[in-house]
């Protein structure tokens, strides 16, 4: 009877600490997969390319190696889209860049037919028209790969385009969750979502405001970015110093005031899924 009352002490001791654990986890938000199967914390390797197409520059990492090739695929085949897609010359026909040199005839001494007769490349030439991408902040470690990208372009405006831009890819499965799509459910928690992010941002422009060199007005810019889902757009990427950044993609009137902006991973955590890999930063910050 001892023996089989110590049978059962033993385990109800076990069930308790079985329910202990999965309590702690439960109750500070992280998945029992999450925590066994954490991110590694190795760096991910990679090289910087620079590709040089006419008049236009871009320079960006790619990744060389990682256990799942696939992965290494698709979010190689994403940092393509972005040389892309920063280019005003790859979203015009070649029609319209003929049209567009035409309209420039009398100050180059071109004829519509001198015109059709030249090569892609070389009217991107004739035009003087072209684009810069530079990579920045290089984040390639606990399972996430992320960096921050400005990129200018000039393509016959009046004046040059600058954006700054991040991305940051879930090393598991290659999807970019630099966007609102890093979160559980965002138009749930819509409205929790975007006061966090502007507490982050009114923090950064009260700090930025103090500093003459950087000329901002913390009152003009808070005005600008007033209106509803401003935050909605923003893009994220993680910082070398392992810190959640946000881009903010205002409306044009309001570009000149999207500051970059640490946000705080735990003032985010109830809105991220519990297996997110920004979790981690909280840990390794």
């Amino acid at each position: 009877m001892t023996s089989a009352r110590q049978t059962i002490l033993d385990i109800a001791i076990v069930l308790v600490a079985v329910l202990a654990v999965f309590g702690y986890y439960y109750f500070n938000g992280i998945s029992i997969w999450n925590a066994a199967s954490s991110p590694s914390a190795s760096t991910i390797p990679y090289e910087l390319r620079s590709i040089i197409d006419g008049n236009s520059t871009m320079t960006l990492p790619y990744i060389t190696s990682y256990p799942n090739a696939a992965v290494v695929k698709e979010v190689n085949r994403q940092v393509d889209e972005i040389s892309q897609n920063t280019s005003c010359i790859n979203g015009s026909t070649d029609a319209q860049l003929r049209d567009e040199l035409l309209n420039r005839v009398p100050s180059r001494s071109l004829t519509k037919a001198q015109i059709d007769r030249m090569t892609r490349a070389d009217v991107v030439k004739a035009l003087d028209w072209g684009s810069e991408v530079d990579t920045s902040d290089i984040y390639a470690k606990n399972g996430i790969f992320s960096f921050k990208y400005s990129y200018s372009e000039n393509c016959g405006g009046a004046h040059e385009y600058f954006s700054n831009q991040g991305v940051t890819f879930d090393m598991r499965t290659g999807k970019n969750i630099g966007s609102k799509d890093m979160f559980k459910n965002f138009d749930a928690d819509k409205d929790a979502i975007q006061n966090v992010l502007l507490q982050a941002y009114q923090a950064e422009l009260e700090k930025l405001s103090t500093d003459p060199q950087t000329g901002v007005d913390d009152t003009t810019c808070l005005d600008a970015v007033a209106y509803p889902d401003a935050f909605k757009y923003s893009q994220f990427y993680v910082s070398s110093t392992s810190q959640l950044i946000m881009t903010p993609d205002f409306a044009y009137a309001a570009q000149a005031c999207a500051n970059d902006t640490p946000v705080s991973i735990d003032a985010l955590r109830p809105y991220l899924p519990q297996d997110s890999p920004l979790l981690h930063l909280s840990v390794t910050r």
